[in-house]
């Protein structure tokens, strides 16, 4: 069973099932599912073992939202299944900060101070109708990109929607997505060190204007990048 003890704060403790990891959204935790084709709400809860309503408040739809194979939905666990998740699930620990921002800030328009730094301009969830895998930090055209951590390029080059794109492995366990960029500056099998250049923002892919889309993975699935990056006092 895993141990999900509390630490200190100086710790994330991601608690994962199968390929499943136990996440909180909107206070609840629970796990989000990727639509199938063919899926409606009803084999989706029955699937899932959770109630049709509860699926209903934890995304805000309703019974008339279409559902889109591909994308995800958020399936809330009560006490009781939360604790069941843990008797079959196991633990990895990671360090609050590990990963440093791969952007610096930048500022709104030209000759304005750059304002908070690192501004993220899109969250991690749900987004309309369709599920945000990672966050969006504003950049400007030709800014360069950093890699958050130090680990091995395993992809750089056109990845379908995610335009130009930078995969680093840091372990057996997690990786980074820069997607958008204007230009990858490394190539597949790469070592590289935190805070070496990797690429230069841009827009191509399915982007409205230059931002880094930057994805954090545990074994493949997606998880909110914010926890793990480092934050100022």
């Amino acid at each position: 069973a895993a141990d999900d003890s509390e630490t200190d704060g100086s710790e994330i403790v991601e608690v994962i099932c199968d390929s499943d990891v136990l996440q909180t959204y909107k206070d609840q935790k629970g796990v989000f599912y990727r639509i199938r084709r063919g899926d409606n709400i009803k084999k989706i809860s029955r699937r899932q073992s959770c109630d049709v309503a509860a699926i209903f408040r934890a995304n805000g739809i309703r019974a008339s939202t279409p559902l889109f194979a591909g994308n995800f939905l958020f399936i809330p666990f009560d006490d009781a299944r939360v604790l069941k998740f843990m008797e079959k699930a196991r633990v990895i620990r990671s360090r609050r900060g590990e990963y440093i921002w791969p952007v610096e800030a930048t500022a709104t328009r030209p000759g304005e101070p750059a304002g908070p730094a690192y501004t993220v301009t899109s969250i991690f969830g749900p987004r309309g109708r369709i599920f945000h895998r990672g966050i969006d930090i504003r950049g400007s055209s030709g800014q360069v990109i950093v890699a958050a951590r130090s680990g091995e390029v395993i992809h750089a080059g056109r990845y379908g929607r995610y335009g130009h794109l930078v995969r680093i492995k840091h372990d057996s366990h997690y990786e980074t997505w820069y997607a958008h960029c204007r230009k990858t500056l490394v190539k597949k099998g790469d070592l590289v060190v935190k805070g070496q250049a990797v690429a230069l923002v841009g827009s191509s892919g399915h982007a409205t204007g230059p931002h880094l889309h930057y994805e954090l993975r545990l074994d493949g699935s997606s998880v909110d990048p914010i926890p793990f990056l480092q934050h100022g006092d």
